[in-house]
């Protein structure tokens, strides 16, 4: 049974970097996984268009456009935990990801979530290519400030496995809403630590639930520093969900 669909319109900054973190889990405001899984038996499934527009490679003055869209499919398998699966609509890749909610005490719940990534390409490939392209883990924590206000971190570890050291990426959102329970303004920042590159990000945005199955989130991204050492971080990105909870 089709219920509460969720529409989501986003401006926000797609990085190559969330290639190889976890993907499938469902998520919370702009950056950061929520501790709260899909209910037991009940599925999410979200198609996501997304385009792109990078300054070129460092030294040119070419402009990058790319376009794709992308699925997610989400399903609580128990209560307090869910698995969900993510892939372009090339199928080139597949991500599954997991989490569990283990602890909740008033005001505070964590949960551990993991994902691994596995490489579809159609085409030739070098013999000693694997099929497993990363591997991933890390830890949700969500603190409910007061009525109005609550905060979602992240930290998650992800290694390549073609080899090469274990990377990092951090992330926490913090959303107030104002104006009743209709507007909420969200702020996020994240950190992506790798071998390569130290990037620090800051997303301003805000979601607006006017209607009751509708929702309208504006997010966009400032790289405060670092820096991709073959791209630019995109100057302008679109995406746009379709949410629907299946039961």
């Amino acid at each position: 049974m089709l219920r509460n669909l969720l529409f989501l319109l986003v401006i926000c900054f797609v990085s190559d970097y969330l290639g190889a973190q976890i993907n499938g889990p469902s998520a919370s405001k702009l950056t950061s996984f929520n501790v709260i899984p899909i209910p037991h038996k009940e599925a999410e499934l979200e198609p996501t268009w997304n385009y792109m527009r990078n300054k070129g490679p460092v030294g040119t003055d070419s402009i990058m456009i790319s376009t794709n869209l992308s699925w997610r499919l989400t399903y609580g398998i128990a209560e307090g935990a869910e698995i969900g699966l993510s892939t372009p609509s090339n199928f080139s890749s597949l991500c599954i990801g997991s989490k569990v909610r283990i602890f909740e005490q008033g005001k505070t719940a964590l949960a551990l979530m993991g994902g691994v990534g596995f490489n579809l390409q159609n085409g030739l490939i070098g013999p000693d290519q694997s099929l497993l392209s990363y591997y991933a883990g890390g830890l949700i924590a969500a603190f409910q400030l007061d009525e109005k206000n609550s905060i979602d971190a992240n930290i998650q570890a992800y290694h390549n496995a073609g080899g090469g050291p274990t990377n990092i990426f951090m992330s926490a959102d913090w959303g107030s809403y104002v104006l009743g329970d209709k507007f909420q303004l969200i702020l996020s920042a994240s950190y992506n630590h790798s071998s390569l590159s130290k990037v620090v990000m800051i997303n301003p945005g805000f979601a607006i639930e006017s209607a009751k199955n509708f929702i309208l989130v504006l997010n966009p991204a400032i790289t405060v520093s670092g820096a991709d050492p073959i791209y630019a971080p995109q100057t302008f990105a679109l995406g746009l969900s379709y949410t629907s909870l299946w039961r």
